[in-house]
């Protein structure tokens, strides 16, 4: 083989692994790992709002940490299991929550990026003489500055919803996104009062409209709502069937309509 083929096989061999070395260096660097105590909590003030705590501590040390996400799965609703529904890097700016008037403590701090309400310590977690949060965990604080709060307020009152914290490196990249520890565990909120005890869940029917009955009347929801229709109790072994009520003629979607 001539010297000039045989210098050109050598360089293209150099090149390819020169390409391949940043992948195996990258290869052998772990990913971050999850935050502690991970926590949820739906708030005093609002059915619909979720509080979520955890601590940093070590894992904010690592050289890979570089923000953090939070992923969500709403039980019966959410198409895909722990759907990101925040996400915080560490170069953006925060300020602690202060949660007894649902504000940030320092407003001229408080900049929102479009990822989601992020907070670095909370204060004032103290309201008509309790906690308002039982954070951390067994031992509640007033104030806590090494502590982490997301704000979910997008959750939907009356579902349970599993929660779960990671953290990211957003230097590397997988799959073109960044590169993110795994889920080994979340954590379970559920509304804190059930529903009326004479109420019975049917089913949901989609739609844009709905359509329901006076304040103690039987209650037909449709459209896009969860129906729902008032029962009287029922003898042991016997089916619960509904208070007798005006007729319905079947409308669309499958539920029933008032007669006008």
């Amino acid at each position: 083989m001539p010297f000039s083929a045989r210098g050109s096989i050598a360089v293209l061999c150099l090149v390819v692994f020169t390409c391949l070395l940043p992948d195996l260096a990258a290869a052998q660097i772990p990913p971050p790992r999850n935050p502690h105590d991970v926590r949820a909590f739906f708030t005093p003030f609002n059915g619909k709002t979720v509080i979520v705590a955890w601590t940093g501590g070590d894992v904010e040390t690592d050289s890979v940490w570089m923000g953090y996400r939070v992923r969500r799965t709403i039980q019966g609703i959410t198409p895909r299991p722990f759907e990101l529904v925040g996400e915080y890097k560490a170069k953006d700016t925060v300020t602690s929550a202060c949660l007894s008037t649902q504000q940030p403590c320092d407003l001229s701090q408080f900049v929102f990026y479009g990822r989601g309400l992020f907070f670095r310590g909370f204060r004032n977690n103290f309201l008509n003489g309790k906690y308002i949060i039982n954070y951390p965990p067994q031992a509640p604080a007033v104030d806590c500055d090494t502590c982490w709060v997301f704000a979910d307020q997008a959750n939907l009152a009356g579902f349970t919803s599993q929660y779960a914290v990671t953290s990211i490196d957003t230097v590397r990249s997988f799959q073109s996104d960044f590169v993110e520890s795994a889920i080994d565990t979340f954590v379970l909120v559920q509304p804190s009062t059930g529903p009326t005890t004479n109420l019975e869940r049917i089913g949901v029917v989609g739609g844009p409209r709905s359509r329901r009955r006076d304040i103690g009347q039987p209650v037909l929801r449709c459209h896009g709502r969860v129906i729902e229709q008032r029962l009287r109790h029922r003898p042991a072994g016997r089916e619960r069937v509904p208070e007798p009520g005006p007729r319905r003629s079947p409308g669309r979607c499958g539920c029933r309509r008032r007669r006008r």
